[in-house]
This record gives C-alpha cells, structure tokens and sequence, in this order.
C-alpha cells in the first residue's frame, strides 16, 4: 500500500516542477487493452524544466 503513496508523491514531484510538451500534432487514437483505454503506439512528450514567475507558486515543493 506504501508503494501506491510513494508511487503517486513521485509523480506529483515531477508534474509540479516540469513543464510537459506533446512533442506530435496528430490526433491520439485509443486502443483497448481488456477493460482499459489506452493511445495507441504510446504518447510522444518531452519534459522541461518550470522557471519560477509570479504565476507560478515557487515555493510548493514535496
């Protein structure tokens, strides 16, 4: 149970300090894996890093 905890505090780290970019223009098409959606042939982003500005609250870190 630990692990879901850990598991969802690392990415919440990563969504707060990144900047995520969609790095393909074409529409996702999904694709069903048993009971699950999923996009076909995976999602293609790249990540950078989030510069501190007034819009974004700097301080709030994990």
């Amino acid at each position: 149970m630990f692990i879901l905890f850990e598991m969802k505090l690392i990415l919440a780290t990563i969504l707060l300090n990144s900047q995520l970019k969609l790095e393909e223009k074409a529409p996702v098409t999904p694709a069903r894996r048993g009971f699950l959606m999923d996009p076909q042939g995976g999602v293609k982003m790249s990540k950078s890093d989030r510069s501190c500005s007034l819009d974004n609250n700097c301080s709030m870190y994990i």
